[in-house]
């Protein structure tokens, strides 16, 4: 997902891309702050969930553990520069 013109997930020294995507959805900062971390905190189960559903795990495929793998990593860097 791409915020405030990068897809990077870490907030460069110089630029907080916050203020900038609040700007362009009209929205306070801390709105947009508060809602980026509810989803970050509720993205890892809500995979594994999906995962977990017959139509996926009857596949018998790896792929769906290692995105839910891949999913939750991410939330991790996602939240700590979320903190």
């Amino acid at each position: 997902m791409k915020i405030g013109g990068s897809y990077h997930v870490w907030i460069d020294q110089n630029r907080d891309p916050w203020p900038s995507v609040a700007g362009e959805l009209n929205l306070d900062t801390d709105s947009v702050i508060s809602r980026a971390r509810e989803i970050v905190d509720r993205i890892s189960n809500s995979f594994y969930e999906v995962s977990q559903r017959s139509e996926v795990s009857n596949l018998g495929s790896s792929l769906p553990s290692r995105l839910v793998e891949k999913v939750h990593e991410r939330s991790i860097r996602c939240m700590a520069v979320l903190k």
